[in-house]
């Protein structure tokens, strides 16, 4: 005579939601996203820039780094300057920020490219790294999932 077997019953589970970001409670600074460093300027002249691109909500690099996206700089030329351009970033005059500045908006960089502006700018090597990141969390969500539907499929 089989001997009924009972099962273990797996009521539920639970995996963590990813944090939401709420845009509600800061409001959007005109410079965000926009990582710059400076080239060719110096004292009182580089500060003042420094400071109304922080102001707008850029981010500084006291010096050319990859996951910059900008560069202001005085010539398209300068060792800074041919870095960015080698890198598909935007290299623009000191008044692009000051008109920033004095709008308080984004305003188009175009009429201050001191190169070509890139169709695209390429996402910095850490923006790269952070959607690989969540690629991998997910595909490991989506595995333990597999699994624990394979577990009950075994038992049942």
């Amino acid at each position: 005579k089989p001997v009924p077997v009972s099962a273990p019953v797996i009521e539920s589970v639970s995996v963590p939601a990813k944090p939401t970001k709420t845009t509600a409670s800061k409001p959007k600074k005109p410079l965000e996203g926009v990582k710059l460093a400076i080239s060719g300027l110096g004292g009182k002249e580089r500060t003042e820039i420094r400071e109304k691109a922080i102001e707008l909500g850029a981010i500084y690099a006291p010096d050319w780094v990859d996951d910059c996206t900008h560069l202001i700089s005085v010539g398209g030329s300068t060792p800074k300057a041919l870095l960015a351009i080698a890198a598909k970033r935007i290299v623009v005059k000191k008044q692009w920020i000051e008109n920033c500045h004095k709008s308080g908006a984004h305003v188009p960089e175009e009429p201050f490219a001191l190169a070509p502006i890139p169709p695209r700018i390429l996402p910095a090597p850490s923006t790269k790294k952070k959607l690989e990141e969540e690629e991998e969390e997910e595909s490991e969500v989506v595995s333990l999932i597999f699994f624990f539907v394979c577990c009950l499929m075994f038992v049942f």
